[in-house]
C-alpha cells in the first residue's frame, strides 16, 4: 500500500488570531497589524517605538512572539527590526518551532541566514514530531533554504520521530527539483525509517521522481565497480555526471580508497580534484588496515595527492602562490574549505570548538570605516575553520590577483559561500584591491551575492567610503537601487555613514536621491 501523504503541521496555516488581553501597545497594534499580514507596516511600527517590555509577550493558543511572526514573514528587514528590540531568538512556541523552523517552513532564506547568522539553532527539533528546520524545508521542497541550511552545516543526516530524513520527505511529496539537490550530496538512499520504507520506497507514487534515484544508485555502482578495477575513465565519465565522490560500497570503501589500495595516483588526483575527502584514508580507517595487513602503505606521490588540497588552504591563508600552484598540480580540489570533512578539506585541523565569531566584532567589521575593514575577518584564532574559508576567499581576502586568476582557471567556484554567507567577492571589497575584483568579476562571480546579514560588496564598499571599489562594482552590473537591511539604498547608505567619496560616485551613476 502507498504511503499516506502527510506532514506535520507547524502551526496554523492561517496565523493565529487568539484574544489580546494584554492592553501593552506592542500587542494590541503589532499582533493585530502581522495576523493581518501588514508585515510592513508592523515594521514601521515597532520602528517607532522606544524599547518596549512586551517585544517577546507570547499570543496564548500557539505561543507566537513577534520574532515567529517575523520569521513568519520571510522579511529579513523586519526580522532585524525585531532584534534590535531586543527580541529573543531563542524562544520556541507551543509545538516547540524556533524562527528558523518557522523561516525553513515558509522557503525564505534570507531570514534563516540572518537567524543564523545571529546564532539561532539550527538543528532544532519540535515536539511533536521531531522536525528539524531542513526537514521542514526538504518537505517543502525549498531548494534555497535547505541550500542556505547546509551552507551553515544543518545535520544532512537528521531523522525525525519516525526515522525519516528531509530526503525522504521530499521523495515522499514528489519534489524532483529538492531531491535532485540532495542526491548531488549523496544521502544514503538505503536508510529505512521505523517502518522499513527508504527514500526511494517514498517516492513510488512519483515515476520521474523515482527514476532519477534509481539512475543516481546506478551511477553510484558504476563508479564504485570502476574505481576497483582501476578504470579511470568511467570514473571519470561518473564524476561528470554529478557523481558523489565520497560514495560508499557495502564495506563502507569509497572510490579513493580503491585508488589507494591499487597505488593509482591518476585516480586518486582525479577524485581529490573533484573533492573526494582524503580523511577517509587515516590511520584508523579500514583501508589503512588493509594496508598494515599487507605490509603495505601509500607511496610518495599518493601522499602529495591525498594532502594537496590541505597543502592548498595553507598556502592559500599564507598567500604563498607557489605553495599554491604546486597543491593544484598535485590535484588539489580548488573548493577545498578549512575545517571541514570532504570538500577536499578533510585533513585540515579543526578550530577549537568554542571560538565563536562575537557579535560585537562582526558590527565593527563591515561599520567602522576603512580602517577597520582592512582588517576584516581577524576574529579569534581559527578564522578559515570558524568559517570554512576556501582557498579563493584568503587569497581574494589577501589581494591577490594572480591568486584568483591560478584557481579561476582551476575551474574554483567563484560564489561558494563561508559559514557567515561571505563568498570570495566580498573579501575582494576588504582587500581594498580593484584588480582583485575584476579578476573575480571576469571569473563570473556574482557581484550582488550578500552575506548572512544582508551584506553586499556595494553596501560594504559604501561602508567604507571606497570610490574606485563602488564604479568598479556598478560598472559590473553591481545593484545600485538594492537596499541593506535598515531598508536604505547605497546613496542613503552613503548619506548615512558619512561616506561622501561614495555619495558623489553613487550619484554620478545616476543613483535615486528621491528614492524613500
Amino acid at each position: 500500500m502507498a504511503p499516506k501523504k502527510r506532514t506535520p503541521t507547524l502551526g496554523p496555516e492561517k496565523l493565529p488570531k487568539p484574544e489580546q488581553k494584554d492592553e501593552d501597545p506592542i500587542n494590541s497594534v503589532l499582533f493585530t497589524l502581522c495576523r493581518q499580514d501588514e508585515f510592513k507596516k508592523a515594521e514601521d511600527k515597532l520602528r517607532s517605538f522606544p524599547v518596549p517590555e512586551g517585544v517577546n509577550a507570547r499570543e496564548p493558543t500557539f505561543g507566537w512572539t513577534l520574532m515567529h511572526y517575523a520569521a513568519h514573514s520571510g522579511m529579513p528587514a523586519f526580522v532585524n527590526t525585531v532584534l534590535e528590540k531586543n527580541g529573543r531568538i531563542d524562544v520556541v512556541c507551543e509545538q516547540g518551532n524556533n524562527m528558523v523552523s518557522i523561516a525553513a517552513r515558509g522557503g525564505h532564506a534570507e531570514a534563516i541566514e540572518l537567524l543564523i547568522s545571529r546564532k539561532a539553532e539550527i538543528d532544532c527539533r519540535n515536539k511533536e514530531h521531531g522536525f528539524t528546520p531542513l526537514i521542514w524545508a526538504g518537505s517543502y521542497g525549498h531548494v534555497k533554504a535547505t541550500e542556505s541550511l547546509l551552507e551553515a552545516s544543518a545535520d544532512f543526516h537528521a531523522v525525525d520521530c519516525q526515522g525519516r530524513s528531509a530526503v525522504m520527505w521530499a521523495a515522499r511529496h514528489g519534489h524532483l527539483d529538492m531531491v535532485n539537490f540532495f542526491l548531488r550530496r549523496y544521502p544514503d538512499l538505503s536508510q529505512r525509517d521505523h517502518e522499513g520504507l527508504t527514500a526511494l520506497d517514498h517516492a513510488r507514487e512519483h515515476l520521474e521522481l523515482r527514476a532519477a534515484m534509481v539512475m543516481a544508485e546506478e551511477l553510484k555502482r558504476r563508479m564504485l565497480d570502476a574505481s576497483q578495477r582501476d578504470d579511470y575513465d568511467e570514473v571519470s565519465l561518473a564524476l561528470e555526471n554529478s557523481c558523489h565522490p565520497d560514495v560508499k560500497d557495502e564495506f563502507g570503501w569509497t572510490p579513493l580508497c580503491w585508488a589507494a589500495m591499487n597505488d593509482s595516483v591518476e585516480l586518486a588526483r582525479l577524485l581529490v580534484r573533484h573533492g573526494a575527502s582524503p580523511e577517509l584514508l587515516g590511520e584508523n580507517s579500514e583501508l589503512g588496515r588493509q594496508l598494515e595487513a599487507k605490509h603495505r602503505s601509500v607511496g610518495h606521490a599518493l601522499v602529495a595527492v591525498l594532502t594537496a588540497s590541505t597543502d592548498l588552504l595553507t598556502a592559500a591563508e599564507a598567500d604563498d602562490l607557489l605553495g599554491v600552484k604546486q597543491a593544484l598540480e598535485n590535484g588539489a580540489c580548488p573548493d577545498a574549505r578549512q575545517g571541514c570533512d570532504g570538500g577536499g578539506g578533510g585533513l585540515a585541523t579543526r578550530g577549537d570548538e568554542g571560538d565563536d565569531v562575537d557579535l560585537a566584532e562582526r558590527e565593527a567589521e563591515t561599520m567602522a570605516g576603512a580602517d577597520a575593514a582592512a582588517d576584516i575577518g581577524e576574529e579569534p584564532k581559527g578564522l578559515g575553520f570558524q568559517r570554512k574559508m576556501t582557498a579563493l576567499m584568503w587569497l581574494a581576502k589577501h589581494g591577490s590577483v594572480e591568486g584568483v586568476n591560478l584557481l579561476g582557471q582551476a575551474g574554483a567556484n567563484m560564489d561558494v559561500r563561508d559559514a557567515r554567507g561571505w563568498a570570495a567577492i566580498l573579501y575582494g571589497v576588504i582587500s581594498f584591491s580593484a584588480e582583485t575584483i575584476s579578476m573575480l568579476h571576469y571569473f563570473k562571480a556574482d557581484i550582488n551575492t550578500r552575506g548572512f546579514e544582508g551584506e553586499s560588496a556595494l553596501d560594504m564598499a559604501v561602508r567604507v567610503d571606497s570610490g574606485t571599489i563602488i564604479q568598479l562594482l556598478l560598472a559590473a552590473q553591481g545593484d545600485i537601487e538594492q537596499p541593506n537591511l535598515d531598508g536604505r539604498q547605497p546613496l542613503h547608505a552613503a548619506a548615512h555613514y558619512g561616506s561622501v567619496g561614495a555619495m558623489l560616485v553613487l550619484m554620478y551613476f545616476k543613483a535615486d536621491a528621491s528614492a524613500q
